[in-house]
């Protein structure tokens, strides 16, 4: 769809055109407006041909009295490309590492402080002018584009250090090393490490300092460890009280010692022959994080006498968990890898994981080890930075910034968790009728859902006033307002309620990001401060975001505008979108680039095209991504909702090994075969009979009495089936079953005659024969425990279980529901999942999907899917309720990877 406008005309003469005031505000953005991020850092603020369009409407149409038209601006576009690091960028966060091109708008990741900060934006990919890898001095890199910001000290000529800040172009211009006569090839550039990591506490299973010590010095299958008879003592009385301890001799000096019930424990963190830090340790609490790595120095480190720990292992992941374990608490690591000797024969790579500590970092306990450490210096050493070593250009590939609510806009990025820099026509124009209007006394407010996202903007305006000398000179930057003498005049972000701001007279109000807005409360009331005011300005501008709130009650208003349904005389509207009708009648609308184009002004120049087609491609093979490209964008209002499987994923589910089964093959007659069913895979069919005996869990959905009730049978798996085998069986009335047909746009009758569907007299489901039914597979299979959600359940539950089956009711909420449903997506990408084709759970799954909570908890939701989602809702009842029930002494998949 066409960019759409407001198309002003005079109305008979009561408004006209001033063409002087148009292009006087037109030439402000690049006569003292410069960009100071991203590829036109430094550049004059030349406006695109879309951007100029709405400052010349805006500030060229004037009353008869000479007063600008319009005093409401509303601006709809998708988001711009901005900054720039590369997307496969690891980005330590509280719950582990994201790449850069994973992370989203509320991810909870660290500044260079070590406390928590919250990802505000994050900006869409771009593909810069040209990309350095950028080296440090312990072995990590970085890539970055050309303009990206760093903060770094810099050695001056007296050999001292200022921080400065650069883009990575500027510091490969000024050169890596000092050119003295004096200097040999000494670094210039160096950045400080971070502080110690500031993450919340995490429930551990295993005493973090347990842990520690088994995975220096534990055996690999067992929960034993072997201890020196020099530290044994001190290391066991590290040990929490929760376990009973046993101790036998071992060879050269050494006892074995085994803590009864740490292997069940270490088997469920999934470390059992695999010895690595799992998330939960590695980014606990620093008390968490400190303890395990003393247990790790205790057992399997060594301190020199110039207090250099070093810690080596023959396990490739734990050596990088390890550097992660030490660099989260602020130590400078190296990890080097070498060929491990045994009486002098190769016997593989061995990894050496270095770092300078000191008695006052507590990373161990053992007295010989604390003896050897020596008292922090009073001067910084070494040990606190890294220097940059080299600066190399690479080829040219999608970057992306984000947005982060640090103090110092810094965050922590890469392998080393080093310290780089975060990332506006809003900005331009709370400038220009700040200055240009001229007005005494003027008040620009800047409203927005958060501190953060208000500060954006105003910290856009004060570095654009830093950038220009007259600007400078008549305009004063404090923290919290930007003051010019001259006028009286203010610039002021906003956020919150209304109370306590009384007193207010807007001269302008610049609305970010409505979208996002909890309500507009203070909007409203700033709005109405601007009744003395000449020709008062509100300019919002945002994205589309979910059909539901104040953002989207705007963007109704403003589609009424447009259509002629609202006579609005003094409100401009410009809406940059592809066309939501296409896009509801056409599933492939939003992929096309002919879409891309038509929704994005900036197409081609400030947003990239085969940026674009990479997101649309990764969106393609994840639905879940697919409203976040509809949004960001293509600026389609979506539901919260999104779309969920991958269908070509789940039909690879449905294909076994043990060949196709047609319909023939399941002693349907000929003329009992529905024709859509001719050339379907049919292995659902043998699931009865070939999974007689095994054991299972049993989920049931029994959805509203009038609609699809499922009973899903879920086998996990054993020595015989490796994989997740799901049977369900449907239940539906067979009343009305034409009208239900054709509302629900699926072929039930075809689905009964193949035997995917039972259809139960009346005009409601049956219960009685659902719970008959399942207990004639209790007679098949040996079935552990029966889920059922708990609504309108409660005489189903108690039948079942007078027929001595275990029946547990089982949550829709997040708290049941997520951990499942991650686990059903998970087995379904590795095709570790077989449910045979099965018709009616096919059409359930193409219909589901999935909402999501603040903490990324996900779980299906069926007021928002497309149709019915009864089988795989059941399914993941069936998945969640053997957390609880299938950890036993009988071997399991649990016992091998837990449910999660």
């Amino acid at each position: 769809m066409p960019i759409r406008v407001t198309q002003p005309d005079d109305e008979d003469g009561k408004y006209w055109f001033d063409q002087h005031a148009a292009d006087a505000v037109v030439a402000f953005f690049p006569r003292y407006l410069k960009h100071f991020k991203g590829e036109w850092a430094g550049k004059p603020f030349d406006l695109s041909p879309w951007q100029e369009n709405i400052i010349r409407q805006v500030f060229g149409w004037k009353d008869k009295n000479g007063n600008r038209r319009y005093r409401t601006v509303y601006v709809w576009v998708p988001r711009k490309n901005g900054k720039l690091l590369d997307l496969d960028t690891p980005i330590p966060t509280v719950n582990g590492w994201k790449r850069n091109g994973d992370l989203k708008k509320g991810d909870q990741i660290f500044a260079e402080s070590g406390s928590v900060c919250n990802v505000v934006h994050a900006h869409n990919p771009v593909t810069p002018d040209q990309c350095y890898r950028v080296v440090f001095s312990d072995g990590t890199f970085i890539d970055a584009g050309d303009e990206h910001l760093w903060t770094i000290e810099r050695k001056n000529p007296s050999a001292k250090w200022d921080i400065v800040t650069l883009t990575t172009q500027q510091i490969v211009e000024e050169g890596i090393t000092i050119n003295r006569h004096d200097a040999k090839n000494e670094r210039k550039f160096r950045l400080k490490l971070h502080n110690a990591l500031q993450p919340t506490s995490k429930e551990l299973t295993i005493d973090p300092y347990l842990f520690g010590a088994w995975l220096g010095d534990g055996t690999s299958s067992t929960g034993s460890l072997t201890l020196n008879d020099r530290d044994r003592v001190e290391i066991v009385s590290q040990f929490p009280d929760d376990f009973e301890y046993s101790e036998s001799c071992f060879k050269n000096s050494c006892a074995r010692v085994t803590a009864h019930g740490l292997r069940s424990r270490l088997n469920w963190e999934g470390v059992i022959n695999n010895k690595h830090i799992p998330n939960g340790y590695l980014f606990g609490d620093e008390h968490q994080r400190r303890r395990l790595l003393q247990g790790i120095v205790d057992t399997d480190g060594h301190v020199d006498r110039v207090s250099k720990v070093e810690i080596t292992t023959v396990i490739e992941q734990l050596s990088k968990d390890i550097t992660t374990l030490a660099r989260s608490l602020g130590f400078k690591v190296s990890c080097i890898q070498e060929i491990a000797k045994l009486n002098g024969r190769e016997i593989g790579p061995k990894w050496r994981i270095n770092f300078t500590a000191y008695k006052e970092d507590n990373i161990c306990t053992t007295s010989w080890h604390v003896n050897r450490l020596k008292p922090r210096p009073e001067n910084p050493t070494r040990s606190r930075t890294v220097q940059i070593t080299s600066i190399n250009p690479i080829p040219t590939k999608p970057m992306r910034c984000i947005t982060v609510d640090s103090p110092s806009s810094l965050y922590l990025a890469g392998e080393g968790m080093h310290q780089t820099h975060n990332s506006t026509l809003a900005a331009g124009v709370a400038l220009a009728a700040l200055m240009g209007d001229a007005e005494p006394g003027a008040e620009v407010y800047l409203i927005a859902r958060t501190e953060s996202q208000a500060r954006i903007v105003y910290d856009f305006i004060t570095q654009m006033i830093s950038q220009d000398e007259m600007l400078s000179a008549k305009l004063t930057a404090f923290k919290t307002a930007v003051w010019c003498d001259e006028l009286g005049a203010k610039i002021e972000p906003l956020t919150g309620k209304p109370k306590g701001k009384h007193g207010l007279n807007a001269s302008c109000i610049i609305g970010d990001e409505m979208h996002e807005w909890d309500g507009d409360d203070l909007y409203t009331f700033v709005h109405q401060s601007e009744g003395t005011r000449r020709q008062p300005l509100d300019f919002l501008i945002s994205t589309a975001g979910q059909r539901e709130g104040v953002g989207y009650e705007h963007y109704l208003l403003c589609e009424a505008i447009l259509e002629g349904e609202i006579y609005a005389p003094d409100t401009f509207v410009f809406i940059a979108a592809a066309d939501a009708e296409k896009d509801q009648n056409d599933p492939k609308y939003w992929t096309y680039e002919e879409t891309m184009a038509d929704a994005n002004p900036g197409y081609g120049t400030s947003v990239k095209p085969e940026t674009m087609s990479s997101e649309v491609a990764k969106a393609i093979s994840n639905p879940r991504k697919e409203n976040d490209v509809k949004r960001y964008y293509l600026n389609l209002w979506v539901d919260q909702a999104v779309r969920w499987l991958n269908m070509a994923r789940w039909d690879e589910c449905g294909h076994a090994k043990d060949g196709p089964v047609g319909i023939k093959d399941i002693g349907l007659p000929q003329d009992k075969q529905p024709v859509i069913y001719r050339t379907t895979n049919m292995r659902w069919a043998k699931f009865e009979e070939r999974f007689i005996g095994r054991r299972c869990l049993v989920g049931v959905d029994l959805s509203t009495i009038v609609d699809l009730t499922c009973a899903s049978f879920v086998f996990p798996p054993d020595d015989n089936f490796p994989l997740w085998s799901m049977m369900p069986r449907f239940y539906l009335p067979k009343d009305d079953l034409e009208e239900r047909t054709k509302r629900d746009k699926f072929d039930y009758q075809a689905a009964a005659d193949v035997g995917a569907l039972y259809l139960t007299d009346g005009e409601v489901v049956d219960y009685d024969f659902v719970r008959e039914d399942i207990i004639a597979m209790s007679e098949k299979f040996q079935i552990a425990v029966i889920g059922i959600d708990r609504w309108n359940s409660t005489q189903i539950a108690t039948q079942l279980g007078e027929k001595d089956l275990e029946v547990s009711l089982f949550g829709q909420g997040y708290a049941s529901m997520s951990g499942p449903t991650k686990f059903l997506e998970r087995i379904m990408l590795q095709k570790r999942l077989d449910h045979g084709g099965h018709p009616v759970l096919r059409w359930n799954a193409r219909n589901a999907a999935v909402t999501r909570d603040a903490a990324e908890n996900m779980k299906p939701v069926k007021d928002k899917s497309t149709g019915r989602i009864d089988g795989i809702v059941a399914g993941i009842i069936g998945i969640g309720i053997g957390d609880e029930y299938m950890n036993d002494d009988s071997k399991s998949v649990y016992d091998e990877r837990g449910i999660l």
